[in-house]
């Protein structure tokens, strides 16, 4: 059997088919524009996150993106604290954790081509549905149609004993991957036999990506919120290809924000985020999401918590 080395040696080893119509298109953008959208995410589960879950998104952008952390209550609905990131003008929500101890992160199908997975005109966040309205991942994946209705993304989310992720393929194909124990992952590419035919252009990073987190993931038996925190900033593979992306150029996709969420059983979350959008004024946010927490936030309002400082 294989000797798995403790979480504390973990840290200290981190710190040392129907889409062939769009492929010729999509191969001249990726070539023009390089894979502008990526993100890594993981999780552990049970045994494996020392009990509970843990939860984990790099978000990867180009350096004209920036982020928000909001304190969200809406009139209707759960509270939650959400990612959003800005591009251009239009702002949108990547990851989040509501008071119910429900989390989830997004990442962009890049494998796909870009104009099969714009997203419909008024259609609604599928992370923000499950924010105002989940109090598990069992109810989020109930409510199919909160996520099918999407164009291709990829979702991981977790409560305080199981996590999942979730594939959403063109036309609404979706596939999922869900444990009560043990490490899941998933980068910009299809993981699933049910939607590898939509792998129209995997990327060379997000393959590279996806084998270093498995890698990392196999180190240890068990995790910590310090574990996770020091795989978020692994710069094993180079500015374009690490878990940590410092990009190759002034230009390059790069890591703008982590978000990491530790749940367990009848204790409030812990919420780790940094914003990295501005490099020169990195942003780190350590929050227990207590009721004293959530009760702060009146109904029909909101609260920004951080962001990044080209933002303000």
């Amino acid at each position: 059997m294989t000797a798995w080395r403790s979480t504390s040696a973990f840290s200290a080893s981190l710190r040392r088919g129907a889409l062939l119509p769009l492929i010729a298109a999509a191969l001249l953008a990726a070539s023009a524009c390089g894979q502008a959208l990526a993100c890594t995410l993981w999780s552990a589960t049970g045994i494996s996150a020392g009990g509970g879950t843990l939860l984990a998104k790099n978000r990867d952008y180009s350096p004209d993106s920036f982020g928000r952390l909001i304190l969200v209550r809406p009139a209707n609905g759960l509270a939650y604290v959400g990612l959003f990131a800005r591009v251009k003008n239009h702002e949108a929500l990547v990851a989040g954790v509501n008071e119910a101890g429900v989390a989830m992160v997004s990442a962009t199908a890049s494998s796909v081509p870009r104009e099969a997975r714009k997203p419909q005109p008024g259609s609604v966040s599928p992370i923000r549905k499950a924010m105002t309205g989940a109090h598990s991942v069992d109810e989020v994946l109930a409510n199919a149609g909160w996520i099918s209705a999407h164009n291709p993304v990829f979702y991981m989310l977790s409560d305080a004993r199981r996590s999942a992720w979730v594939e959403v393929g063109p036309g609404g194909v979706t596939a999922v991957r869900k444990t009560g124990e043990g490490v899941l992952t998933h980068t910009n590419h299809y993981l699933s036999d049910t939607l590898a035919w939509a792998n129209a252009i995997p990327g060379s990073s997000s393959l590279a990506r996806q084998e270093r987190v498995t890698r990392l993931l196999a180190r240890a038996s068990t995790f910590s919120l310090e574990d996770f925190q020091a795989i978020s900033r692994d710069k094993s593979g180079g500015p374009d290809n690490a878990i940590f992306r410092a990009g190759s150029s002034p230009a390059s996709t790069r890591t703008m924000a982590t978000f990491l969420v530790r749940n367990v059983p009848d204790q409030p979350p812990t919420l780790l985020v940094s914003g990295f959008g501005d490099p020169s004024h990195p942003w780190n946010v350590r929050l227990v999401l207590d009721q004293a927490f959530w009760a702060r936030a009146a109904a029909g309002t909101q609260e920004v918590l951080a962001q990044d400082a080209v933002t303000q």
